[in-house]
């Protein structure tokens, strides 16, 4: 028995071990976009195309359903659009309308904004523990590695060609199919108000709101206010035109400013505040530059 064991222990560890790679990337999903799953959204795309509905995420896809089928010169109807791994990159922003001031939808959304900023303990804890994960990801590698040579000591797999290498080759992998980006000045930063730098068609511009989650892909800022709204249309009466939460492509977008606001959240266009220079010498205050008051869309 200890002998048929030896010989197939490493091939039922593999067939394991790749069923649970295969459903982890089966259900993996874009920390940011995964947030919007669901929601009626507005996506821009590099043709500066707006493109809305209701948005399905997928590990490496994304479906945007129509709210009415479109008619297309072809005479056929148009129901969804897709955009697969290749195309997600042309996407140059992502808009999640915010219910109007007034509605019932606002209030309750303002009570998701006040989570967001004072996080549960149990939230806390359980992304300080994926942190850590994160940081000591290389030593559980490691240690499977070590695990397989112990392993093949004591058993016949040593027999069995290339063996070893494939367990080891498959833990690993277990430990890096969840794509969690680890970034730990971008971790201060979230709960917080913060500018994000944008660069599309030569042009920068800012954008402030509460910084919620950042991937390697993407960064994901709700109680974002523009100083216009978007040329997307298509909005309900029930939205706010110019107020959104907004999903950034990190290959045109950065974390810029941590930043105060002079104004209320959600009820006046965002703006940087300059009350810390006020604490300063004047020698050393007359000799910063001068910063806006407002916010460039």
């Amino acid at each position: 028995m200890s002998t048929t064991w030896a010989l197939l222990g490493p091939f039922i560890i593999l067939f394991v071990a790749a069923l649970a790679i295969a459903f982890i990337q089966r259900r993996s999903k874009d920390s940011c976009l995964k947030k919007l799953d669901r929601n009626f959204v507005l996506i821009q795309n590099k043709q500066k195309n707006w493109i809305t509905g209701e948005l399905q995420v997928f590990p490496k896809a994304l479906i945007v359903n129509y709210p009415l089928p479109q008619e297309t010169p072809e005479g056929h109807a148009e129901c969804s659009y897709i955009f697969y791994e290749e195309t997600v990159e042309e996407i140059r922003m992502v808009l999640s309308p915010i219910p109007r001031a007034g509605t019932p939808g606002h209030d309750q959304w303002l009570q998701q904004v006040q989570r967001l900023r004072h996080p549960a303990l149990l939230k806390t804890a359980t992304r300080k523990f994926r942190n850590l994960f994160n940081m000591i990801r290389d030593a559980f590698a490691q240690s499977i590695g070590m695990l397989v040579g112990v392993f093949k000591q004591k058993t016949a797999m040593g027999k069995i060609a290339g063996a070893d290498q494939q367990v080891a080759q498959v833990g690993q992998k277990l430990l890096t199919v969840i794509p969690n980006s680890y970034e730990p000045a971008l971790e201060l930063y979230l709960s917080k108000d913060v500018a994000v730098e944008t660069f599309y068609d030569s042009q920068f511009r800012k954008y402030v709101g509460i910084l919620e989650e950042y991937s390697e892909k993407f960064l994901l800022l709700r109680d974002v206010c523009f100083d216009e709204p978007p040329e997307c249309g298509r909005l309900s009466s029930g939205d706010s035109p110019n107020h959104f939460t907004v999903v950034f492509p990190r290959k045109q977008a950065v974390v810029r400013h941590f930043v105060k606001r002079t104004k209320h959240a959600g009820l006046a266009p965002s703006e940087l505040t300059t009350d810390f220079r006020d604490r300063l010498p004047d020698a050393v205050k007359n000799s910063l530059p001068k910063i806006p008051t407002d916010v460039p869309q």
